[in-house]
């Protein structure tokens, strides 16, 4: 989708991964909101669609669950083929039977809602591909009768809305096949299970980075300590996206030629990217420069008092604890950051932390409450979806640049 076009975005997309039992990604659920009830945001949405689904893996199903607004009217004019799963929607938006028939004519595959099933008939059941257990608000007892109640059903089962490692665990042990829900950005670990040493060192390039005092040649010297992230960020940098006519071929020629403050900002990308090299570790990579890279645009507005530096440094910091699987105030407790970005980092009652409320807000589909946030920062919906787009496109392009 053109850069123009993405300005005045009235759609925003969200992407989310959908994991197998081993912690792999198995596929990414693509959900869209509508910002305004505009007569062609048909067109655009399938444009944004088509964009996002071209940035991901090829051997990566795509769920898409459309709401209201978005469901289009022909299928086949999407795109939408053998790679794709679509969820049922209910039956005030639209004939589930019609689309669970047109999907598979075309070659896609159909996911219905259990909690939607309970409340109709038809045999919609025995012609769907895969079944979604929403576990929100549930016991495990409850989720237990589910399992049990589910036997019957012949395809595989995805468990949603899963916001915690012990509900992933208790889900997996009860032979749910696929696992979705913020609990992979949430940190794993064992109390009193000490930072690895590889996590140390990176905290320590960290810490160097942020120093006040960090002038380039002590910038160069702290990047050239470590041989990986030497190695990565010459690559980065020597990558097309950079357009340098001659080739970067020492640290200090990168600190001298992009400045100090554009290479600690690189040199931090590049870092965070490569804290945790596990499929989950990317998509937790890919979320915090998505954010960073969001915030950074918000700064822009006249009623945000922080510096785009600070906006891009909350984003990108805000995963470090699941990334380090270690509780943030830990994380943190040495890096040299201002004492409010650290508040909104671990919880805080600060200003600031308002941001990481109304991301969290978008990234759970709380369109009532990510709108109240930046309504009272003077922004729109509709100009925080344009701005949404654009850094879910940087992110992606940044991720595809550290795997090489």
């Amino acid at each position: 989708m053109a850069t123009e076009q993405l300005n005045d975005a009235k759609t925003i997309l969200n992407r989310t991964p959908v994991f197998d039992r081993d912690k792999n990604v198995w596929a990414y659920e693509l959900s869209l909101h509508n910002t305004t009830p505009e007569a062609d945001s048909e067109e655009e949405t399938r444009l944004i669609l088509e964009e996002f689904e071209a940035q991901l893996a090829s051997d990566k199903r795509i769920l898409l669950e459309f709401d209201k607004q978005t469901l289009p009217e022909d299928l086949g004019q999407w795109g939408i083929g053998p790679r794709h799963v679509l969820t049922l929607p209910g039956s005030e938006e639209a004939d589930p039977h019609s689309m669970l028939e047109t999907a598979h004519n075309i070659g896609a595959k159909v996911a219905a809602s259990f909690d939607a099933l309970r409340n109709t008939n038809g045999g919609l059941l025995e012609k769907s591909d895969y079944l979604r257990v929403s576990i929100r608000n549930k016991s495990p007892r409850e989720v237990m009768s589910i399992r049990k109640e589910a036997e019957a059903f012949n395809g595989e089962i995805l468990a949603v809305d899963i916001d915690s490692w012990e509900a992933f665990e208790g889900t997996r042990a009860l032979g749910f096949q696929y696992f979705q829900g913020p609990f992979f950005t949430k940190p794993f670990f064992r109390p009193g299970e000490p930072v690895s040493a590889a996590a140390v060192a990176k905290l320590q390039i960290l810490r160097e980075l942020n120093m006040p005092e960090c002038d380039m040649t002590r910038l160069a010297e702290s990047i050239a300590s470590d041989v990986a992230l030497s190695y990565r960020l010459l690559t980065y940098i020597n990558s097309a996206s950079f357009c340098i006519a001659h080739r970067i071929k020492s640290i200090q020629q990168a600190v001298t030629l992009l400045g100090l403050n554009e290479i600690k900002k690189w040199a931090m990308v590049v870092l965070m990217s490569g804290m945790d090299d596990s499929e989950r570790g990317s998509e937790l990579a890919y979320m915090a420069l998505q954010r960073a890279r969001f915030l950074e645009s918000m700064a822009s507005l006249d009623s945000v008092k922080y510096t785009a530096g600070t906006m891009f440094m909350l984003g990108l910091f805000s995963k470090l604890d699941a990334l380090l699987a270690h509780p943030m105030e830990q994380v943190l407790e040495n890096l040299p950051i201002d004492d409010e970005v650290k508040g909104a980092l671990t919880g805080g009652d600060v200003p600031l932390r308002s941001w990481i409320r109304m991301l969290e807000a978008i990234e759970c589909d709380d369109w009532k409450k990510a709108n109240d946030v930046l309504v009272s920062h003077g922004a729109c919906l509709p100009h925080a979806a344009a701005n949404y787009l654009k850094s879910c496109s940087w992110a992606n392009r940044q991720c595809s640049l550290m795997r090489g």
